[in-house]
Parts: structure tokens; C-alpha cells; sequence
């Protein structure tokens, strides 16, 4: 799963940043904000949900996650949106 994580998460990420700084007029869209907050707002949201899940506090975090989880890779689906 490291290999997954790094890949999905930080290479994902790392991407887009390049992407901005490559062609800064995408920085500037619409879509490239949506990109920042969703991203911003839903990582810590699903990393926290998973750490408090598996530290047992309770299964209700796991749904959470799947939220936060969802909220990071639509703000990459409007990176993806960006370049086109």
C-alpha cells in the first residue's frame, strides 16, 4: 500500500504543482482553486478519519475518510480539468 499511497497522494499532487508552475495562467482558474481547497480540505480530513479509525475511536471515521477521500480526488479531477 506505500507504493499506492506515494504514487496517488504525493505524485499526484507533485504533478499538479508542476503543472501550475510550468503554465502559471492555470493558477489562476477557477478549477486550480477548486484544486487547492478540495485538496486542502479533504486530505487532512481522510488522513485524520483513517488514524482515528484504526486507533480504535470508532468505525463511524471510516465513512469520514471515504468523504475526505472523495473531496481530495475530485480537487485532482479539477487539476486534470486545468490542463485540458
Amino acid at each position: 500500500m506505500t507504493i499506492v499511497h506515494v504514487l496517488l497522494g504525493w505524485m499526484s499532487l507533485g504533478i499538479a504543482e508542476t503543472f501550475y508552475v510550468i503554465f502559471p495562467q492555470l493558477a489562476e482558474t477557477t478549477a486550480a482553486k477548486g484544486h487547492f481547497w478540495l485538496h486542502n480540505i479533504g486530505l487532512p480530513v481522510m488522513m485524520i478519519s483513517i488514524a482515528l479509525a484504526i486507533l480504535g475511536a470508532g468505525s463511524v471515521f471510516f465513512p469520514i475518510a471515504t468523504i475526505g477521500g472523495a473531496l481530495t480526488v475530485i480537487g485532482i479531477f479539477c487539476t486534470l480539468y486545468c490542463g485540458i
